[in-house]
């Protein structure tokens, strides 16, 4: 249906109106059950600018009804993630320019920037889906020219916005890369201590090649970069609501496995493929599945979710893969090579009906080690001796993780039995008397088989107790806080 121009109107009427001049959008006219929407594609400045979020923050700062709500709070976290991925696309975008035009002389800052932001092979963003309160239903009082060629344009008075149904979040991340991060950047030519990015070497300073880049990149998200936008036309609150949850709740989440597979952003990722998987370090088969192996079926295969998620603890102690910067990854896969080596030549890991011969083969453990290697490696207890130490260790096999290994079992044991198994080892784990829950599993007398409860982080924290009490490490400095208190509450109540 051919959508026309309003009737003539008075300069008085237009006055009032305060929109002189209308701003005009290309959109394609679309149906969705029925109902008109219109499909427009806008440079992330332009869309910002012509946005708002019906969120509770937003609704109040403009003084609006709490009626109107219809969308959740802003998560900055969730937002930053995105926003240092669109950060990634627009230096992307400016390589592909550069490229096209002939241009290398930024060849080596690009890739500098992209190696500490992360390689990535493709980055899209997915559409927005905004709605127009400001006009009747279907969008009939909406002013608008219909082309020859069978497109639209549309011209949105004053006033007339776009409510972001789906993808504040993006739209928050935009706000942080544009008014965040390039106009600051680029107009102070300096990066901000604490930003999107920042080189890893410190240096706040642009060069020239850098100011460039950050240029062109703003450049980019004023023009050739754009955003997919599906445009609802007149629904209210109650409409937008619905349309918010049907958005967020009809679709499947992705299972982590299949996610971390085809997701090669992702440093830790990255390094999987590269290394574990292209280079065959890891021994073990690696299988796209979330659920818990079957004891009984076990074939010797891990989950790519448990070995990403060890990966995210080796390399920056996190149990959260998102939250791991490129740069703890770049620069440690030697490291990252000499674990896994280690691990994968631990006798039976791999194997089929591995989980009865060794404690390996129980995702826990891994994940224990792997923190170990963080812990000594990059953290506050950073020691290249013990590090040495621990890794030595793996690699000579000088730590037994068959069953039948008491150390494994020890807190499953009477405390007046715990020394005469592992002398010494009262003083290196957390005492009863602390008041933590020290069940970390189960022991199998009969088939002499240890079984560790699935709540890693603290069976982590427990197991690393006892690796560390058999390798002469020092103590975890929590551990050694809590015995103090402990040793405190006993003199007192003597």
């Amino acid at each position: 249906m051919k959508m026309t121009l309003e009737a003539e109107t008075t300069l008085g009427d237009i006055a009032e109106g305060g929109n002189v001049v209308p701003d005009p959008i290309s959109v394609l006219v679309g149906y969705q059950f029925g109902q008109k929407t219109l499909n427009a594609t806008l440079p992330f400045l332009k869309f910002y600018e012509n946005s708002e979020v019906a969120n509770e923050h937003r609704v109040a700062e403009r003084g609006e009804d709490a009626e109107s709500v219809s969308n959740r709070r802003l998560d900055k976290e969730h937002a930053t993630r995105i926003a240092k991925y669109m950060l990634k696309g627009l230096v992307m975008a400016v390589q592909r320019k550069l490229k096209a035009a002939s241009d290398t002389s930024l060849d080596d800052v690009i890739a500098a920037v992209l190696r500490e932001l992360g390689e990535q092979p493709y980055l899209a963003l997915q559409a927005m889906t905004v709605n127009i309160r400001e006009c009747a239903p279907g969008g009939t009082d909406l002013r608008a020219r219909q082309l020859e060629n069978g497109a639209t344009i549309l011209y949105l008075g004053s006033g007339q916005i776009f409510w972001v149904v789906d993808g504040q979040h993006r739209r928050e991340a935009m706000n942080m890369v544009i008014n965040g991060f390039l106009r600051p950047v680029t107009s102070t030519k300096r990066y901000p201590k604490k930003g999107l990015y920042v080189p890893t070497n410190g240096e706040l300073v642009l060069s020239s090649g850098e100011r460039r880049l950050w240029n062109l990149a703003l450049e980019a998200a004023r023009s050739n970069c754009t955003v997919d936008v599906t445009i609802h036309l007149g629904l209210d609150p109650v409409q937008e609501r619905q349309l918010f949850h049907d958005l967020n709740n009809l679709a499947k989440t992705v299972e982590k496995s299949i996610a971390n597979s085809f997701d090669t952003g992702n440093p830790v990722n990255l390094f999987i493929r590269k290394v574990l998987e292209e280079e065959k370090i890891l021994k073990a088969p690696l299988v796209e599945q979330d659920a818990n192996h079957i004891w009984n079926l076990n074939n010797g295969s891990v989950s790519r979710k448990d070995i990403v998620l060890a990966c995210s603890l080796l390399f920056a102690g996190q149990t959260d893969p998102k939250k791991v910067k490129p740069a703890a990854v770049n620069t440690c896969y030697d490291l990252g090579r000499r674990f896994w080596r280690a691990i994968s030549r631990v006798p039976h890991f791999g194997e089929p009906a591995s989980n009865d011969k060794t404690v390996l083969a129980q995702p826990v453990v891994i994940k224990a080690l792997a923190q170990l290697v963080y812990t000594f490696n990059a953290s506050r207890e950073e020691n290249s001796m013990h590090l040495e130490t621990f890794l030595s260790a793996l690699e000579k096999h000088q730590i037994d993780f068959t069953h039948t290994n008491p150390m494994w079992r020890i807190f499953e044991e009477p405390t007046s039995k715990r020394e005469e198994l592992c002398p010494g080892i009262s003083d290196a784990i957390t005492p009863e008397t602390a008041g933590f829950n020290l069940t970390i599993g189960s022991w199998d007398s009969v088939k002499q088989v240890m079984r560790f409860s699935t709540n890693s982080r603290d069976v982590q924290r427990h197991l690393g107790d006892v690796i560390r009490w058999k390798l002469g490490l020092p103590k975890r400095p929590a551990l050694v806080k809590v015995q103090q208190e402990t040793m405190k509450k006993v003199s007192t109540a003597a």
